[in-house]
């Protein structure tokens, strides 16, 4: 039995069907390689030639959770920095009673701090009192919404009894 299994073996490798050609009517399973881009790497450039980014100049408003702020386009950076360090460092001590309170077994009723939202208006002003008449629309947007009082919902009418 083993001698037959090696002559058909012998006879499939000389045919070519086990080397991959197409000698037994399959097509090849290997895919011909493509070649490779070569790039020439430049240098990077020293550190006092780079071109200097054009200084951020205007006014922006921006919402943190609802509140309108003016403030200029170069603090922008800042302020997002900040909001997510400071977040970081909340959710971090909550992770930390919410261990330590597990560890010594008492209950955890204190809620995850919420990320705040910062929403950025796209335009940008060029001077402080076209930003802040900006500011001002949108307190007083705030202020008629929250004005507007939701009418009370009615109570659910219960269906009559014995109608059925």
């Amino acid at each position: 039995m083993k001698s037959l299994l090696k002559t058909a073996l012998v006879v499939l490798v000389a045919g070519g069907c086990l080397l991959g050609s197409t000698a037994c009517g399959e097509k090849s399973r290997t895919k011909p390689r493509k070649a490779k881009k070569t790039t020439v790497k430049t240098e990077k450039a020293s550190p006092g030639t780079e071109k200097a980014s054009p200084a951020k100049t205007g006014f922006r408003v921006v919402q943190i959770d609802g509140e309108p702020r003016v403030v200029t386009e170069a603090e922008l950076d800042g302020i997002r920095f900040e909001i997510r360090s400071t977040y970081k460092e909340q959710l971090a001590r909550y992770k930390k009673e919410k261990q330590e309170a597990k560890k010594n077994q008492t209950p955890f009723d204190k809620p995850k701090p919420k990320a705040p939202r910062l929403r950025v208006a796209k335009k940008t002003f060029a001077t402080a009192a076209e930003a802040n008449a900006y500011r001002d629309r949108l307190l007083t947007k705030k202020a008629s919404a929250k004005s507007k009082e939701t009418p009370p919902k009615a109570p659910a009418k219960k269906p009559a009894e014995g109608s059925g």
